[in-house]
């Protein structure tokens, strides 16, 4: 498909199959890679040790709304697109899938040792959600809340408070009265803030209504070329002649404009 001019509002960029929205996953482990399993329906694709994340992570999801279903239930996604008008997998529903939203998560490791890590990743960042944890003192969300604050200003944030499962009644009160306390004065000051039992699902959909709602950042496809770098790769190899150079692999974010097949020239000088 040949692009002109901006993407923005929903429409061609979800038709294109390509994630109109990048949404980071901040905070310590909290468990941000079970609530991004929960809702792509899959793993981010990054390395794990002991059971912590340790690299940034990957995975797309597609979210589509039900024309039956009450919201904030309506709203289902999966890792994969589906059939446009495809049936409400609800048995007592007849209502069909309307796409809303292809999303691509980045995954951010949360140990303190790996903080640069996850700055790495803000910059490419559409949107962020900050995990924090019902069962935690939540001491460590501060470093991450002043580098989104330093490097990432103006993104939107959500609060997710993971780990509820366990949480009843008036406790869930108190919870949310000591995030607000907490988040005063911060970037976050003013963010929703959405209890989640990740392993349950509960209040998943409600995130997913959510995402549905930000808006998406318009990409003008006539300026030139900006990416957000956070990877890259030598393929070349070891010791060859600058002659015999290929070239490398850069990972990240297109922030506008159009990618095409360019050539770089090098000076051996």
């Amino acid at each position: 498909m040949e692009w002109e001019g901006t993407v923005g509002a929903k429409g061609d960029t979800e038709v294109s199959g390509q994630p109109s929205l990048i949404i980071g996953m901040v905070g310590p482990d909290y468990g941000k890679s079970t609530l991004v399993r929960s809702i792509a329906g899959r793993n981010p694709t990054c390395r794990y040790v002991q059971g912590h994340s340790v690299r940034l992570g990957y995975v797309n999801a597609t979210i589509y709304r039900c024309s039956e279903c009450p919201p904030p239930m309506n709203f289902e996604s999966f890792p994969f697109f589906q059939t446009e008008g495809s049936p409400c997998v609800r048995e007592d529903c007849s209502g069909k899938y309307i796409l809303e939203r292809c999303v691509s998560f980045l995954d951010c490791p949360g140990l303190q040792m790996l903080l640069s890590t996850m700055v790495s990743g803000i910059h490419a960042m559409d949107a962020i959600i900050v995990v924090m944890s019902a069962q935690d003192a939540n001491h460590r969300v501060v470093e991450h809340l002043a580098a989104i604050e330093l490097l990432n200003p103006n993104v939107p944030i959500l609060i997710a408070l993971t780990r509820m499962k366990s949480v009843t009644g008036r406790l869930i009160e108190l919870l949310h009265a000591d995030v607000v306390r907490f988040i005063r004065g911060t970037r976050a000051e003013n963010s929703i803030i959405i209890p989640i039992s990740e392993h349950a699902g509960w209040n998943v959909d409600v995130l997913r209504e959510y995402i549905c709602s930000i808006p998406i950042p318009m990409r003008d496809l006539t300026l030139p070329p900006e990416m957000s770098i956070i990877r890259s790769w030598n393929v070349n190899q070891m010791h060859s002649n600058i002659d015999d150079w290929v070239g490398g692999i850069l990972g990240g974010a297109l922030k506008h404009g159009i990618i095409k097949v360019l050539t770089f020239n090098l000076d051996s000088t």
